[in-house]
C-alpha cells in the first residue's frame, strides 16, 4: 500500500473515532438536579404582578436559565404567585423535566394548591403533577412527573390562595432516558423521633411520619392530665401525647368527687325580647354565634342550637358583654381582651384593643331583633351594618345581606333563702348495741341542710 494511500485510510479512522466518541458522550448524558433560590430577587425580576406571561432570567452557575411568570412577583423573603398563577419552569434542550420540588414560605397560606400544569392559562394537570394543598408552612412538596415530553415548558399552577415559594430543585433527565417513578417501601426499622425511614429499590430514601389510624385516649379528671397513645400503623414506633388540659370534674350531688369543689351555676342566655341593656350576651344569626376569632378580615362563628329559647354554659369566645358609650355601645369579649370593629373598609370586621375609637362604637337598635350599625363605617358612607352572610362570618356588610341580629342574654341566678317549707322532722332514736342512734333533727330537701 502506498503512503498516500495509508494516509487517507488513517485520516478516516481518526474520524470515524471522533464521531463515535461524540454519540457515546452525548448518550452517556446524566440526570441533572438545580436548586433554584427565590428567597431574595434573583435580578430584574418583577415587584408587581402581570396578567401577560412575560419571560426572565435566573443565573446559576454561570448558566441562564428562563423561567416565564404570569401574576407573579417578588416579595421580601420569597416569590409569590397570586391565584391563579403559573410559574414556567426552564427548559432544557435535549432534557425533560422529572422531578419538581418545591418549598413553601412560613407565611404561606395552608389552604393553596398547587400543580404542574401543560397551561400558563389554566390548570390542566400531567401525569404526577396533580395539585397538592400545601397544608403546611415552610415545607417541601414534592411531584414526580411520569410522562414529561422533552423540550417543552411546564408551569407550576397556583388556585385557591396565593403561594410563596422561598426555593425550587428541579430534575431534568435526558431526553431519552426512562423515567423512573420511586417505589417506596419500609425499610424494617423502627422508627425515630416520630418518623420511620422509606426506600426505593434505586436506593432512594425519605423520611415518612408515624401515623396511627387508631389512637388510644385515656381520660383525665380536674386533677390530672389525659393522654394519647400512639402506635404507628407501619413501623410500630410508640409515642404519647399529654393533654394541654386537665379533664372535667366529676360531680355527684352537686360536689366533685374528685377534688371536692361545689358545681357552679349553670350559665344561661335567654332569647333577648326588649330593647338592648347592658349585659352579657352572645349574638345569633340562623344557627351561629359571632366569636372573637379574625380570620379573612371577619368575626368567625361556632355553630350552637338554643333549647327552649335558651343557650347553656356557652364558650367564652362567644360572650360578648355589650355596654352603654355614650349614644353608642361596645362590643367586648372578655376571652380576647378586645372590642368587635369595622375596618374601614365594607364586608370586613376585626377586634380592636381600643373600645373608644368610632371603629368600635356601635348605633344598636331594635326589640327581639337587632341592628347593629358601626359609627365609623356609617360616618363614611360604606356597608356598616354587622350581619352574617351565611358562609364566611361576621363583617359589616349593606342591608341586603343576611338579616337582623338575634340576641340571647345572660339570666343572672337570684338567690333567695330557703324557707324550709318542706322540711321534714326526722325522731330521736336511742342506740343499741348493733346500731347507732341520733338526735332529733330536720332535713330540708330544698336545701339539703339539716338542722
Amino acid at each position: 500500500m502506498s503512503k498516500k494511500i495509508l494516509s487517507v485510510v488513517l485520516t478516516v479512522a481518526m474520524v470515524l473515532s471522533m464521531l463515535a466518541g461524540l454519540a457515546t458522550t452525548a448518550s452517556a448524558a446524566e440526570p441533572m438536579t438545580l436548586t433554584f433560590a427565590l428567597n431574595a430577587n434573583p435580578g430584574g425580576w418583577p415587584t408587581a404582578n402581570s396578567t401577560t406571561t412575560k419571560n426572565y432570567t435566573y443565573t446559576l452557575d454561570g448558566v441562564d436559565y428562563t423561567f416565564a411568570l404570569k401574576n407573579v412577583k417578588c416579595n421580601a423573603g420569597y416569590l409569590m404567585l397570586t391565584s391563579p398563577a403559573a410559574l414556567g419552569l426552564p427548559v432544557i434542550s435535549g432534557y425533560k423535566l422529572t422531578t419538581v420540588v418545591a418549598k413553601n414560605s412560613t407565611t404561606c397560606s395552608t389552604s393553596v394548591k398547587v400543580g404542574i400544569s401543560s397551561s400558563d392559562s389554566e390548570a390542566i394537570y400531567i401525569s404526577g403533577g396533580a395539585a397538592q394543598t400545601w397544608s403546611t408552612k415552610g415545607s417541601s412538596y414534592t411531584y414526580n412527573l411520569t410522562e414529561p415530553a422533552s423540550d417543552t415548558m411546564y408551569y407550576l399552577y397556583a388556585t385557591s390562595k396565593n403561594a410563596q415559594i422561598v426555593s425550587l430543585e428541579l430534575t431534568y433527565a435526558p431526553a431519552d432516558a426512562e423515567v423512573h417513578v420511586h417505589t417506596y417501601v419500609w425499610d424494617g426499622n423502627i422508627g425515630v423521633d416520630g418518623s420511620h425511614t422509606m426506600v426505593c429499590e434505586c436506593q432512594a430514601s425519605k423520611q415518612e411520619a408515624c401515623v396511627d389510624a387508631e389512637p388510644v385516649h385515656t381520660a383525665g379528671d380536674c386533677k390530672n392530665y389525659g393522654s394519647t397513645a400512639y402506635t404507628c400503623d407501619v413501623c410500630g414506633y410508640t409515642w404519647t401525647v399529654a393533654d394541654t388540659e386537665l379533664g372535667d370534674h366529676n360531680y355527684l350531688n352537686g360536689i366533685c368527687t374528685v377534688c371536692g369543689a361545689e358545681k357552679p351555676a349553670d350559665q344561661n342566655y335567654v332569647l333577648a325580647t326588649g330593647a338592648i341593656a347592658e349585659g352579657d350576651y352572645i349574638i345569633y344569626y340562623n344557627g351561629k354565634a359571632m366569636n372573637s376569632t379574625v380570620a379573612s378580615n371577619r368575626l368567625q362563628y361556632l355553630e350552637v342550637a338554643p333549647v327552649n329559647d335558651t343557650i347553656t354554659n356557652p364558650d367564652a369566645a362567644i360572650v360578648w358583654h355589650i355596654a352603654p358609650s355614650g349614644d353608642y355601645w361596645t362590643i367586648y369579649n372578655a376571652a380576647a381582651n378586645s372590642y368587635a370593629a369595622a375596618t374601614g373598609t365594607k364586608n370586613q370586621a376585626t377586634m380592636n384593643a381600643d373600645g373608644t375609637v368610632d371603629k368600635s362604637l356601635w348605633k344598636i337598635t331594635g326589640e327581639g331583633t337587632f341592628e347593629f350599625v358601626n359609627k365609623s363605617n356609617a360616618a363614611a358612607g360604606i356597608n356598616s351594618n354587622l350581619r352574617n352572610n351565611g358562609t364566611y362570618g361576621f363583617a359589616c356588610y349593606g342591608t341586603g345581606t343576611g338579616g337582623a341580629l338575634t340576641l340571647y342574654k345572660l339570666v343572672e341566678e337570684v338567690v333567695t333563702d330557703c324557707q324550709h317549707t318542706n322540711a321534714t322532722e326526722v325522731a330521736a332514736a336511742a342506740a343499741t348495741c348493733t346500731t347507732a342512734g341520733n338526735s332529733a333533727y330536720w332535713s330540708c330537701p330544698d336545701c339539703g341542710k339539716y338542722f
